[in-house]
């Protein structure tokens, strides 16, 4: 009776029926329907800077109870960290390895008349994208500074509740706020954020797992600008290369994502 809740899950590849695939004794978590609460998702795909804004001061929450959770209960956290990142390994990279190489086509299509270095970046990237993005998922490699993540923290998993709030538009701005929010719960929680996390290791880490991002973009950013109904163009390179010619709210939006990944040195 539960799988009839989930009807509009496509193709079967994510139905209750075909999950967890492969993964014996793994639960499924059934949310709250915050909608009666007043919650809505936004009516477009691209967040505008006051919604990004709100995601990131979230996040900041989450992210400062976890490094409590590690300062004041080891054990509690060690059991997090057995968690397996259940969509990027191996496995999937090697199902996907020519469907990667054909998206990272659109990609460097999408740059031809900028510098050669950015096409470069994103084609030393695609070359190596399963052992980028597996490194990229490795917490071991974010010790001490790892934490318990969202996991799919894009539009479609993301209410908001409305009311008044205006901010500028910067990215840096952002990432501050999400530091600052980060800052002020474990600060509410009795922990120092200049020892627990400080925001040099913010900075680093941006460095370090940049390529998470690159590697996210390089197969969701075609899904945006889209109707639900049209979503199967995303397999067709063919309607991908000729969205980069008539559709220049979808070609600026690769070039730029890109360009920004490579111009931070995240790629």
């Amino acid at each position: 009776m539960v799988g009839n809740w989930f009807k509009n899950f496509r193709d079967g590849d994510f139905s209750l029926a075909n999950e967890p695939r492969g993964r014996p004794k793994t639960k499924i978590l059934m949310l709250e329907d915050l909608s009666l609460q007043g919650f809505v998702m936004k009516g477009s795909k691209i967040l505008d800077y006051p919604h990004v804004s709100l995601a990131l001061r979230c996040l900041g929450e989450l992210h400062a109870y976890s490094f409590v959770i590690r300062a004041a209960n080891p054990e509690m956290f060690e059991k997090f960290q057995r968690m397996q990142e259940p969509l990027v390994d191996e496995n999937f990279y090697n199902n996907n390895a020519f469907r990667s190489k054909e998206l990272a086509k659109v990609v460097i299509k999408a740059l031809a008349d900028e510098d050669e270095h950015y096409v470069k970046r994103v084609q030393q990237f695609a070359d190596n994208v399963k052992d980028n993005m597996c490194s990229a998922v490795d917490g071991t490699l974010a010790e001490p500074y790892a934490v318990v993540n969202h996991g799919d923290a894009w539009t479609n998993n993301i209410l908001f509740k409305y009311d008044k709030e205006t901010r500028s538009k910067y990215y840096d701005q952002l990432i501050h706020e999400y530091y600052e929010t980060l800052s002020k719960y474990l600060r509410k929680c009795g922990y120092d954020p200049d020892i627990l996390f400080p925001y040099e290791a913010l900075s680093q880490q941006f460095i370090k797992f940049g390529k998470f991002a690159a590697g996210m973009a390089l197969y969701v950013l075609h899904l945006f600008s889209i109707e639900d109904a049209d979503i199967g163009i995303m397999n067709d390179n063919t309607v991908l290369f000729e969205r980069l010619q008539t559709d220049s709210f979808y070609r600026s939006m690769v070039k730029g994502t890109f360009k920004d990944l490579v111009d931070r040195n995240y790629l």
